[in-house]
Parts: structure tokens; C-alpha cells; sequence
């Protein structure tokens, strides 16, 4: 009886052992504080979404975790717990750190989104398991610190939104580790290949892979005569306010061809469902071709390809800067199995009006043998809304951008310590602000990253006496100039 007690402590033992060995280890991460400081986990099984990336045509999953911390500084985390192999039968030849590196890109071009910021630069701070090995479980490949060494290295990034996209404009790398005396779990250090490049923009997929389409999961060829990568379309009413990120390339024979690839909103006074969002964003995306394209003849037909991705979901980001949390806005983008989609092609004529009418749409063609899967759903019947008797894309006009305002505003007028400078417009990008004396001096000269439709700077006049100042703010083709009075 004894020795069978002591073979139920042995193999309880090394079942607990087994079982402990397929998990993950997390990071030991320093002491954090604030209303965010409990980690967050937005990945299955843990009940909402990883992000999807891909490279050398192997498609992975990235599970993560992340927290922010109160200042000052205030420090933003992020931390890679593992990464799954979906789909794509080239990860068996690509390196483990290529695919580390691609994980912890997807995580910083989604970083804004992860973590509700608004502000034009922030830092981010990645964690990742610093030995890594390859492991099978359940018949599905994990790239993780299964059966390796516990240690974490970390590395710090300065990110900045602008133009519709994130980069990477500063890195710092804090930790490392050391894998050399781990021998027998083929077990590889990870911590020497996750640099970003600088001021290019991030994206978590391969831009090439982005035109691909299933069932072949090929890149789909139009004679491509200029291709300018990812646009960004607004949209603003009294309802609504969205942001569109899409591809839009020009083929020959007057055709062009647009795919959609997320839609952030900014608000929204409503409950619509992600196929209501796929589809008013490429209405949004149809009126906004214009300013890409030369002032076309009148009579002239053109051929417009759209092309949908097959699966997707939403999800919520919330502003942390207030507590508690409010909710912020949504993301709708594709997941998965991101080489499936469908498309349609439409053909739309000039009308003297200057607006364009769709005159014939082509039978749609829908991805097949594919599934959705984490929540995605199946919206691929958005193209059949593409017709000449549906809907109200025939109304539409591509000289009506949906948004297109420009207002400005300096606040409180007098001032003691501090001025607010808000923009009101479609424009992305550099403002330059000058702040000029009575007497001629400029005694301010500052450039503010502009990086959302509607935004707001402060800027510190404590330092500046009594009088009259006059400013200058230029963005785009605006200049704008007036005075403020400071009274203290």
C-alpha cells in the first residue's frame, strides 16, 4: 500500500510537472501603480482578441498582455506571452527572431489602439520571453518560453501617430539575457533582433501580402501603374466622426482598385454591426477617390475594383486618463485568415455635374473554403451591395468629401499660464506655431504633430510678461494669424 502511495505522489509529481511545462512563464515585471496598473489580457484564452501578423508567408497569432503605470513618467506596457502559427506553410523556414520581430512590429502599430492614446508621441515599453523554443500542443505550433528559461528582455520604443499610420522615431534597449547555458529544449535567446526602423511606418502585416486574396492566396495583378499604399479617408457628421484606413492603387485602362483595411470611429451616437461599418466605409472610401485621381472627362467610364477582406471583428479602446475608464471608441478591422477576401468590380461614369453614377457592376466574387474563427465574422455580402439597384452607392458623389472642415481656435483670450491651441480639420501632420511680442520679438517657435481630425495642444506661456502677443499657426496651405492678451 505504501509503495503504491508513493507511485501516485510520482506520477501526480511528474504530471504536474508536464502540465506546468505547457505554460507559458510570465515576465517579473517592476512595481506599478494607477487605475491601469492590473495587467490586461486582450488575447484567447483570455477573453478577447490577439493581433494577426504575418512575414515570409507564415501567419501568426500574438498573444499579449499590457498595463500602464502612473508617472511621472507615465509608462505604457506591453508583453508578448506567446505566438501561434494559424496559417501559411512557410513558418517552418523562417526564423524564430523574424517572427519576433514581426510580433512585437504588430504590437507597436497597434499601439495607439491598445492603448486609447491620443497624444502625438508616446513610449511604449515591450517585454518578451527572452529564450524561446517551439512547441506543439493540441496539434497547433506555439512559439513561446515553453520548457526554456523564465528571464524577460525588454526594449522601449518612441512611437508617434501621424498620417493616418504609426513609427517608430526612438528606441532604447533597457535589458537582456542569455541563453548559452540552456541546452537540451533547443532553445534560442531573443532579445538581439527587435529593433524597429525609424520613421517608417509600421504595419502589422506584410504591405505586399496586403493584395492578396483567396482561394489561389495570390497577390491579385491589375497592371499596377501607380500604387500609393495606405490612404486614410475622415468622415464627420452630426452623428458620426470615423476614421478609414485603406489601399488604393491605379491600374491600367482607367480602373482602380481600393480594399479597406481597418475603420476606427472616433464617435458615435448609435448601434451599428460591423457589416453596417464595412459598408458605409467603402461609400466613405468611393466619394474620397477624387483627390487621388486627375480631373477626369466628362462621359468617361472608369472601373473600380473592391475588394473586402472575408472575416471581421470589433473591438473597444477606452480613454485611461480619467477615472473611472470611459469607453472611447471602436476598431473594426479584419482577423485571420486575412488572405480571404472578396471583391466587385463596378463601373461608374463622370457625369457634366462632375459627379459620377454607377452604370454597370460585374457579378461578385465571394472566398470560399475558408472559416472565420476568434470572433470573427463572415461579411463578404457586403460587395453584393455594390449594384446599380441597391443600396445608395449610385448616389454617390466623388466631389462630397464626407468631412472636410477647418476651424482653429486660441482659448482664454486674456491668458495667465497657459494657452490652448485646437484644430478642427482633415489635415494630418506638422503645425508650426509662432508667438511674437509687441515689440517684434518671436519668442516662441514650436511644431506640434497634428495626428487626429480634431485636436488640441497646450502650450506653457508662464515664462511671458504682461502685454499683447500675435501668433501664427500654419498647417497645409492654412495660415492662420491673430492676438492674445496676457494678464496675470
Amino acid at each position: 500500500m505504501k509503495k503504491l502511495f508513493l507511485l501516485v505522489l510520482v506520477l501526480f509529481a511528474i504530471t504536474t510537472t508536464l502540465v506546468k511545462s505547457q505554460t507559458p512563464t510570465e515576465c517579473t515585471s517592476p512595481a506599478c501603480s494607477g487605475p491601469e496598473s492590473n495587467w490586461h489580457y486582450p488575447g484567447s484564452p483570455y477573453g478577447l482578441l490577439p493581433i494577426a501578423a504575418d512575414t515570409n508567408g507564415c501567419e501568426m497569432l500574438v498573444y499579449y498582455k499590457w498595463r500602464i503605470c502612473e508617472g511621472p513618467p507615465i509608462r505604457r506596457e506591453v508583453e508578448i506571452i506567446k505566438i501561434e502559427f494559424i496559417n501559411g506553410s512557410n513558418c517552418s523556414n523562417t526564423p524564430n527572431s523574424a517572427i519576433m520581430n514581426q510580433a512585437v512590429k504588430a504590437l507597436l502599430a497597434s499601439s495607439r489602439g491598445i492603448f486609447g492614446e491620443d497624444v502625438g508621441t508616446f513610449d511604449v515599453t515591450v517585454r518578451i520571453p527572452g529564450c524561446i523554443s517551439r512547441t506543439a500542443l493540441n496539434g497547433t505550433i506555439y512559439l513561446s518560453n515553453i520548457g526554456c528559461s523564465p528571464n524577460c528582455c525588454e526594449k522601449t520604443y518612441l512611437m508617434s501617430f501621424a498620417d493616418g499610420v504609426m513609427i517608430c522615431i526612438g528606441q532604447i534597449t533597457q535589458t537582456t539575457v542569455n541563453c548559452g547555458s540552456i541546452t537540451g529544449n533547443n532553445c534560442e535567446t531573443n532579445c538581439d533582433d527587435i529593433d524597429m526602423p525609424l520613421n517608417t511606418p509600421l504595419y502589422a502585416k506584410h504591405y505586399n501580402n496586403l493584395w492578396l486574396c483567396s482561394p489561389n492566396g495570390t497577390i491579385e495583378s491589375c497592371n499596377t501603374i501607380i500604387d500609393e499604399g495606405i490612404k486614410t479617408a475622415t468622415y464627420k457628421d452630426n452623428e458620426k466622426r470615423i476614421l478609414i484606413n485603406y489601399l488604393y492603387r491605379k491600374c491600367a485602362s482607367h480602373q482602380f482598385e481600393i480594399k479597406v483595411l481597418g475603420i476606427q470611429i472616433i464617435r458615435f451616437d448609435g448601434n451599428w454591426t460591423e457589416y453596417e461599418w464595412i459598408r458605409f466605409s467603402y461609400t466613405v472610401v468611393f466619394r474620397d477617390l477624387r483627390i487621388h485621381t486627375t480631373p477626369p472627362e466628362d462621359g468617361r467610364q472608369y472601373r473600380i475594383g473592391a475588394y473586402v477582406n472575408s472575416c471581421w471583428t470589433s473591438t473597444f479602446s477606452y480613454d485611461y486618463r480619467v477615472n473611472p475608464p470611459t469607453q472611447h471608441r471602436v476598431f473594426v478591422y479584419p482577423c485571420t485568415d486575412i488572405y480571404a477576401c472578396c471583391y466587385r468590380y463596378i463601373t461608374v461614369q463622370r457625369q457634366n455635374t462632375g459627379k459620377y453614377i454607377i452604370t454597370f457592376a460585374e457579378p461578385a466574387i465571394l472566398a470560399n473554403n475558408y472559416q472565420c474563427s476568434y470572433s470573427c465574422n463572415d461579411h463578404c455580402i457586403v460587395v453584393e451591395e455594390f449594384d446599380i439597384n441597391t443600396g445608395d452607392l449610385p448616389k454617390i458623389s466623388f466631389d462630397v468629401k464626407g468631412y472636410h472642415t477647418d476651424e482653429y481656435k486660441i482659448f482664454p483670450n486674456p491668458s495667465e499660464n497657459v494657452i490652448n491651441i485646437k484644430v478642427v480639420s482633415d489635415y494630418i501632420g506638422k503645425i508650426v506655431v509662432s508667438i511674437i511680442d509687441n515689440k517684434g520679438n518671436e519668442v516662441l517657435n514650436k511644431i506640434i504633430v497634428k495626428y487626429s481630425i480634431e485636436f488640441e495642444q497646450i502650450i506653457d506661456i508662464t515664462k511671458f510678461t504682461n502685454g499683447i502677443y500675435h501668433y501664427t499657426i500654419v498647417y497645409g496651405s492654412n495660415n492662420k494669424t491673430g492676438s492674445f492678451v496676457i494678464y496675470k
